[in-house]
């Protein structure tokens, strides 16, 4: 499972609204017209999700979860500006996109404290007794890393980026320029999935022949953004998007799966090196998510 967008530890929410999990649009005459739904209905969805974490007390379930759907809004977002883009104003959207890009950047330190955590708890529950005092420390290590992430995340916050961030997200809620090709019909769609779609193949080529975490964070990167416009496209456009969003996802999951034990074996490293008496128990831990990341990518 891909832990750090598939839900394992977030508690999310059915919601389409909470999740940015557009709903169908009836009728829609154009792509511009069905283009503008999909992108309030995210804006709006970041909007309520970000309150939501900001308001939970830190380290909750409800607070976890709410950081989750964010994080995973404002990636839908992303993708909808990159493989959208000739359909919109492009002022608007290179803006609105840097801001998202800055944004996703804040919530990702927080949520991938979030899910190594929840990994080291569960080896806590499974491990034998001899490990359990540099479980336990090692734990301690990450909750005090993770409320200062959190931390530093309602700082930002309240700062005047985030603030007209918040702002920007308001206005695309309510109003999204397009451009002079918003007027086409839903069919423009799919010469720009098409072109996502073999982005994600030439992405995953790369990773076969050089199998590096950069060329895996980008293939992963691919494949979320094709699952995500084609869940945003499939409720009003039919099933052959569905099956695509279908097969990017279970790309992505494989992939998301091979990052997260990344993330964790070099948390382990960094934890070793902090407190050599925990060294022992996160070498093993180390051989363990290694070989996880090893066979998700075979």
């Amino acid at each position: 499972m891909d832990r750090s967008d598939g839900g394992a530890i977030a508690n999310t929410s059915k919601d389409g609204m909470r999740s940015g999990q557009p709903e169908p649009v009836a009728h829609a005459v154009s792509a511009g017209e069905l283009l503008v739904s999909i992108v309030q209905q995210v804006a709006a969805a970041i909007l309520t999700n970000d309150a939501l974490a900001a308001a939970a007390l830190p380290l909750t379930d409800e607070g976890v979860g709410a950081v989750h759907d964010t994080r995973t809004s404002v990636r839908r977002l992303r993708a909808y500006l990159r493989t959208f883009r000739p359909l919109l104003d492009l002022p608007w959207s290179t803006e609105l996109s840097i801001e998202l890009r800055w944004y996703q950047e804040v919530l990702s330190s927080v949520r991938d404290l979030d899910v190594i955590h929840a990994w080291l708890a569960q080896q806590a529950t499974e491990n034998r007794t001899e490990d359990v005092i540099a479980l336990r420390s090692m734990l301690e290590r990450v909750a005090e890393q993770r409320l200062a992430a959190y931390g530093l995340y309602i700082d930002t916050r309240a700062t005047p980026r985030a603030e007209a961030f918040r702002r920007r997200l308001e206005l695309a809620a309510a109003s999204v320029p397009l451009s002079a090709k918003g007027s086409q019909p839903t069919r423009t769609f799919l010469p720009m999935v098409r072109k996502a779609r073999r982005e994600m193949q030439d992405a995953m080529r790369l990773v076969q022949e050089d199998p590096v975490p950069d060329h895996i964070h980008q293939a992963r990167i691919k494949a979320k953004g094709l699952r995500y416009v084609c869940d945003a496209l499939s409720p009003s456009l039919g099933r052959y998007y569905s099956r695509m969003a279908g097969d990017a996802k279970k790309i992505q999951d494989r992939l998301g799966r091979v990052r997260d034990a990344s993330n964790i074996c070099q948390w382990l490293e960094e934890a070793a090196v902090a407190d050599p008496r925990v060294g022992f128990t996160a070498g093993k831990l180390w051989t363990l998510e290694n070989g996880a990341a090893n066979a998700g990518l075979r």
